[in-house]
């Protein structure tokens, strides 16, 4: 299957964002140490949802599973690209200098 993100739903923390900025760092090359991702019927979203608020924890909706061969791709500002896939944690830079 093949997976199409949605920047803009991505959630980056501002502090994230600040660190990032300050390093020179892209963000979206960071591991997501803490995070889950789930795929899930579209008709459970919303129950996973509340579920998870219900726990505390936040949630988004960050994209759609395409069809096979498709590729994962990015859309952002209504243009698609495939996905950076980093070499390495971009975190490991700030540790080469």
């Amino acid at each position: 299957m093949g997976v199409e993100v949605e920047t803009e739903q991505v959630p980056i923390y501002p502090e994230t964002r600040a660190i990032c900025d300050a390093l020179g760092l892209d963000p979206w090359g960071l591991i997501a140490s803490g995070s889950l991702l789930l795929s899930i019927p579209a008709e459970d979203v919303r129950a996973v949802l509340n579920a998870l608020a219900a726990g505390g924890v936040e949630g988004s909706v960050i994209g759609r599973v395409t069809e096979a061969g498709s590729g994962v791709i990015r859309r952002e500002a209504g243009r698609t690209s495939a996905l950076p896939r980093p070499a390495r944690d971009e975190l490991t830079r700030v540790f080469e200098r």
